[in-house]
């Protein structure tokens, strides 16, 4: 989710030190801001309420789930790590040694 959207599911937003809001916390009866809203450059979204609230009644007042406080999973992580290849010589010698072993092993 965005910004906007999580901003206006919060009653009694205000701009604290520019990207930093305080809101009115929705999982309880706060009459005055306590629910620190960040909006990090990496896309996350960190809410904490002062008064003591948990993450998960936070969300659950404003009708969101923790992964809309999440940016997306980057792709990365599914892509395939190509091993660096072996050099000839080396893998020859691996090769020779592995032999052996199983020479004297089968004698």
């Amino acid at each position: 989710m965005n910004s906007d959207q999580i901003l206006s599911l919060l009653d009694g937003v205000r701009d604290n030190r520019g990207g930093n809001y305080m809101a009115r916390c929705p999982a309880h009866d706060d009459r005055s801001p306590s629910l620190s809203v960040k909006f990090c450059a990496d896309g996350r979204v960190l809410l904490h309420c002062f008064a003591g609230c948990a993450i998960e009644a936070v969300c659950d007042s404003i009708g969101v789930t923790l992964a809309d406080l999440m940016p997306p999973a980057p792709l990365s992580h599914r892509k395939r790590q190509v091993r660096s290849k072996m050099p000839a010589g080396e893998a020859l010698k691996s090769l020779d040694y592995e032999s052996l072993v199983v020479a004297v092993i089968a004698s």
